[in-house]
């Protein structure tokens, strides 16, 4: 999928996640929901909100820095870098801007493999785009969250929960494009739902299955609610 797919796609399923976890909240614990609303503010409430898109958002972009990482170790392709990066430069300044210690420690670690494992690693859709790397992205987010930026903007919990849905949405996004991704890496099975041919469609597809989902997950906690109360 292209940045502008995994951009629109990062948004609609933030948001998405924000509703359900705000209706669900809002349906079983009113009380509790309308005090944490008037103790918050709604300065405090709307600057989280704003870092959740933020870091989320930055977080699906991160999975497609294998490329950069890639042209970078390789000498033959490192006069491709500069170009990658002007062309997608808000992109690679915002992911820097929150998540410059990570892809720090994730260089420094790459530089100490041999060349071959080099290689497999940062293949693009590779690991970066697995569940191992997934857990493994994760935990270095966890380790770096004391010394990146994101510790100024919010609380270690908010920030996981962000970055995990942006970096999970980006490879589920991908999933959904016919190229497909090695989700169970170092296995090179392809995992891709085949039909969705074009970026366009892959794009369409995810986002039918946010609001079909989201829709479902409404319906059941409705339904809870009604037969407890």
């Amino acid at each position: 999928m292209t940045k502008r797919g995994h951009q629109i796609f990062n948004v609609v399923l933030v948001f998405a996640f924000i509703y359900n976890i705000a209706f669900t909240y809002l349906l079983f614990w009113p009380a509790d929901f309308v005090n944490t609303i008037m103790h918050a503010g709604t300065f405090n409430i709307a600057w989280h909100l704003i870092c959740i898109f933020a870091i989320s958002y930055a977080a699906s972009l991160l999975p497609d820095h294998d490329i950069v990482i890639d042209l970078l170790l390789d000498k033959k392709k490192r006069q491709l870098v500069l170009y990658e990066i002007f062309h997608h430069y808000e992109v690679y300044l915002l992911t820097l801007f929150i998540y410059a210690p990570l892809l720090a420690v994730f260089l420094l670690m790459l530089l100490v493999l041999p060349r071959k494992y080099q290689q497999a690693i940062v293949k693009h859709r590779g690991f970066s785009h697995s569940l191992l790397g997934l857990l493994f992205f994760t935990g270095l987010a966890y380790l770096t969250y004391p010394i990146s930026f994101a510790r100024l903007l919010c609380t270690k919990q908010i920030f996981l929960v962000a970055f995990l849905l942006g970096y999970a949405g980006h490879i589920i996004a991908d999933m959904m494009t016919y190229s497909g991704v090695h989700l169970l890496f170092p296995l090179y099975k392809k995992y891709t739902l085949k039909y969705a041919t074009d970026n366009d469609r892959a794009l369409s597809l995810g986002i039918k299955y946010i609001i079909v989902i989201s829709s479902i997950y409404t319906l059941v906690i409705w339904a809870i609610w009604m037969y407890i109360r």
